[in-house]
């Protein structure tokens, strides 16, 4: 994803995206059950809109998967597991890693990623229940593979910390 920054044509330059975004909070339907999960969130939105943000979706991004899919639970062991008996952490791995090293090429300076959610949680993260709110605590899988490669990862829920850190980087004025 380019974006041309600049004030005239003849000082425009070739930008990457500035980070990565679920794919499902911007409007994609890539959920486990076909839906998206678009949030209230102006800097979000706002982001994705000047495409500075990369939308990526781990589950998919495996090739195993496809929608609709099973919805998996990640175990406080690590395991990620469908129905508790089905282990697909191998499945769910491969297809983090798919999206680290997308976002390593693409220079992502951060991710914005669906909290609750096995993959992509940074705080909290489906428990296999629907009986607990908001899950446990825990991330995903792509959340603790960004955080390894350096990637400060940040929920949908953390405009006001995302923004500080944006403007702290000079990422934004």
């Amino acid at each position: 994803m380019e974006v041309l920054t600049g004030e005239g044509e003849e000082t425009a330059v070739a930008k990457k995206a500035l980070g990565i975004v679920s794919a499902c909070l911007v409007g994609c339907e890539v959920r486990h059950d076909g839906r998206c999960e678009t949030v209230e969130n102006p800097l979000l939105t706002e982001l994705y809109k000047k495409d500075l943000l990369m939308p990526v979706c781990p589950e998919l991004s495996s090739g195993k998967l496809g929608i609709p899919r099973l919805l998996a639970s990640r175990l406080e062991d690590g395991r990620i597991m469908v129905d508790g008996r089905k282990d697909v952490t191998k499945t769910y791995t491969e297809g983090a890693k798919v999206v680290v090293r997308m976002a390593k090429e693409e220079g992502a300076q951060f991710a914005i990623l669906k909290d609750g959610t096995t993959s992509c949680g940074s705080k909290m993260v489906y428990d296999g229940t629907f009986l607990t709110e908001p899950d446990r605590p825990g991330q995903g899988i792509l959340a603790e593979l960004l955080r390894e490669a350096g990637v400060p990862v940040f929920s949908e829920n953390e405009p006001d910390v995302l923004e500080s850190y944006l403007k702290e980087n000079n990422l934004i004025y």
